[in-house]
């Protein structure tokens, strides 16, 4: 995944979705954990935003903040947990400064 510095490409984040195979529905009050493996091009430092959100579009279900991502590939592990139950929800990873992961 690339963002560009905005110049060329437009402002904003650049990110990545997942719905799952038979998609996702994620529950109030409870806790998921996200373990990815990432590797980050030399001098991009994140941070990494992780949101489960409504596959529809609006407010986040919850989110956070990857940070020290590094050029060598590493395991990364964050908790979020829901604020409220929709369905179908999904992943989104994004890039809120330009970098590449």
């Amino acid at each position: 995944m690339e963002a560009a510095d905005g110049t060329s490409r437009g402002a904003g984040e650049v990110g990545v979705a997942n719905e799952g195979w038979f998609g996702m529905a994620f529950h109030e009050g409870e806790t998921y954990v996200l373990r990815v493996r990432l590797r980050a091009a030399a001098g991009f430092a994140g941070p990494l935003v992780v949101r489960l959100e409504p596959a529809t579009g609006g407010s986040p279900v919850a989110s956070g903040l990857l940070y020290g991502l590094a050029d060598g590939w590493r395991d990364y592990q964050l908790e979020l947990t829901a604020t409220r139950s929709v369905s179908p929800d999904r992943l989104f990873l994004a890039l809120p400064a330009p970098g590449t992961v």
